[in-house]
């Protein structure tokens, strides 16, 4: 839980700073549904998802979002793009960046699966929970070699400290 008490205290450190802390992210993927632009200026016309959150968070959702399919599979290479490419503009701490590493490896798709079938079980059909734990299985070797491979390029190129 050293990670979490690192995020609560930069959290608490960055509500001090508002350049920094409280900004507005938005955690989904589908901008066609909230964005409205009319003669260059953007609106932004749904705010469902829309909160004040750590940084970290958004980036690290979208990655998940991105990186979980089968055409990216927890690419490393695209990682590191997309997270230089975000430094261009905004910076990451140490402890930023094992909040995103920290929130790759949670393994969603098995605690989905769990939860839903803990919440239907007398009613759910169990050898359709069983293939979707078993495909499910299947892709996490690939993001567990991922979270290795990550960690190996923050300590080498980002200098964080596991």
């Amino acid at each position: 839980m050293r990670i979490l008490s690192k995020y609560q205290k930069n959290v608490k450190n960055r509500n001090k700073d508002i350049y920094f802390f409280p900004q507005y992210v938005r955690i989904d993927l589908y901008t066609v549904l909230w964005i409205l632009i009319d003669n260059k200026d953007v609106w932004i016309i749904d705010f469902d998802k829309c909160k004040k959150d750590y940084c970290a968070h958004d980036l690290a959702y979208f990655l998940r979002r991105l990186l979980k399919r089968s055409t990216t599979n927890w690419n490393p290479a695209l990682t590191v793009d997309i997270i230089n490419t975000y430094l261009k503009i905004n910076n990451l701490t140490d402890s930023d960046l094992k909040y995103i590493l920290a929130y790759l490896a949670f393994p969603q798709k098995f605690w989905k699966v769990s939860r839903d079938y803990y919440k239907n079980i007398n009613k759910c059909n169990k050898n359709s929970f069983i293939a979707l734990f078993t495909k499910g299985l299947n892709r996490s070797v690939d993001q567990l070699d991922y979270i290795n491979t990550m960690i190996e390029i923050f300590q080498t190129y980002y200098n964080v400290k596991f």
